[in-house]
């Protein structure tokens, strides 16, 4: 006896075929996963379809995913108690270089080199707990620039009442003053302690114990450099896509490892006295803005950065 098809005739529940070609069409132009896919498709067309139904029609359909190199060296990882911490008592700090051939296509990866104006480091500080991420750029990876950016996470969060200590991880690179136990004794002692900053090394070659600001720096890639990197001729086209970029990041774009919530809902709950500017710190070029250590004084004292209080219009 021949077998015939079973495929119910009557499928009332069954998605319609332009509802799978959208899927068809995200998956291809991002590479998401069935989660991510719904939030695209209700975010672009105001549909409502199941992540299980997406997952089956992905299979069905056969669509490749997109693959990206692993920024993962090892098998271990920084662990943190999410269930007991708290905003601002863990953060990862980092830097990442933009004209990244490992990361970017070649046709963005050869736009970036023609464009000389365009920054070539981005400095991230992300609060593990939140996802909350403020980030800047420079032209130079150095010390003098990374005690800008630090100082000016410190101020900015101190013009919203954060004055507590903060504990940071970083990697032993110059930017940090953390190539030698040397220099980076002398460093917590002159520059991280006044601040009330205690920062600490992660193990040599592995990144993966900064694992939270390392996975957002693949998100950098894949959502914001990559979509838009032809866009950008100049440093001013440059500085008006990471402004919006920031503000997506902690206010639009929802995260699956804090329940689907943004950065700045996750903050909300934690602190509904908090108010939302915090997270709209504005990206700015750390060459053009070294202040002398002298300029912060302690936590318990005067915080006075003049690019700092240019934004406090925020707060209004």
């Amino acid at each position: 006896m021949e077998d015939r098809d079973r495929t119910p005739v009557h499928q009332p529940q069954k998605i319609s075929a332009e509802t799978e070609e959208k899927i068809r069409q995200i998956r291809g132009q991002t590479g998401y996963g069935r989660r991510r896919v719904k939030r695209e498709l209700k975010r672009r067309y105001q549909i409502e379809v199941y992540p299980q139904t997406i997952d089956k029609v992905i299979k069905r359909l056969g669509l490749p995913k997109k693959h990206y190199k692993s920024a993962w060296r090892g098998k271990t990882r920084q662990s943190y108690r999410a269930d007991s911490l708290l905003p601002w008592e863990r953060n990862e700090v980092d830097t990442k270089e933009i004209l990244d051939k490992k990361g970017l296509p070649r046709e963005i990866y050869q736009h970036f080199r023609q464009l000389n104006h365009i920054p070539r480091y981005q400095w991230t500080w992300t609060d593990v707990a939140s996802r909350v991420r403020f980030l800047a750029y420079s032209h130079e990876c150095s010390w003098t620039n990374g005690q800008t950016f630090l100082r000016y996470v410190r101020s900015w969060l101190a013009l919203f009442g954060v004055t507590g200590p903060l504990n940071i991880s970083i990697d032993g690179g110059r930017e940090w003053q953390a190539t030698t136990e040397r220099s980076f004794q002398s460093a917590r002692k002159e520059f991280y302690h006044p601040l009330m900053i205690e920062p600490s090394v992660i193990r040599k070659g592995h990144p993966e114990d900064n694992s939270y600001v390392e996975r957002s720096h693949k998100t950098d890639d894949e959502e914001f450099y990559v979509p838009y990197g032809l866009n950008w001729n100049d440093e001013a086209d440059f500085l008006r896509g990471a402004e919006w970029w920031q503000i997506m990041y902690n206010t639009v774009r929802e995260h699956e490892g804090i329940d689907d919530l943004t950065p700045l809902q996750k903050l909300g709950k934690f602190q509904p006295q908090t108010h939302p500017g915090i997270v709209l710190i504005p990206p700015i070029i750390l060459d053009r803005h070294f202040y002398p250590e002298k300029v912060v004084q302690n936590v318990c004292g005067v915080y006075h950065v003049t690019f700092v209080l240019y934004h406090t219009v925020i707060m209004n």
